[in-house]
C-alpha cells in the first residue's frame, strides 16, 4: 500500500472495498490450508497426550467449517462460541 501511495504522489485512489477484497484472497489459501489440517489431519497423525482427547472430540470444525472459511465465524452461528480454531476470531474480525 506504501508502495501505491508513493507512486501515485502521495494520493490514494484504491477504493477501501478493492483493499479488503485483495487482503482476504491473499490470506484464503493458507487459512483453508491450515483449518484443512487441524480438522483431519492432526485427528489422525496426531498425538497421545494427555489431553489430547479433548481437542479431538470437541474442535467442532465439522459443523462451523464453511463459517470459518467465509470469515464469518465470529457472527454464525450466533447462539454458540465456534470451537473451530478459536485462535482465528481476529483474522476473521479483521476482514
Amino acid at each position: 500500500m506504501l508502495k501505491t501511495f508513493q507512486l501515485c504522489g502521495g494520493k490514494f485512489d484504491h477504493p477501501i472495498w478493492k483493499i479488503v477484497l485483495a487482503r482476504a484472497i491473499r490470506f484464503f489459501p493458507m487459512y483453508f490450508l491450515m483449518i484443512l489440517f487441524m480438522w483431519k489431519v492432526v485427528p489422525v497423525l496426531g498425538g497421545d497426550g494427555p489431553r489430547f482427547y479433548q481437542f479431538e472430540d470437541s474442535h467442532g470444525c465439522s459443523e462451523s467449517f464453511i463459517w470459518q472459511v467465509l470469515y464469518l465465524n465470529n457472527l454464525i452461528p450466533w447462539t454458540q462460541s465456534s470451537k473451530c480454531l478459536e485462535q482465528t476470531w481476529y483474522l476473521a474480525n479483521d476482514l
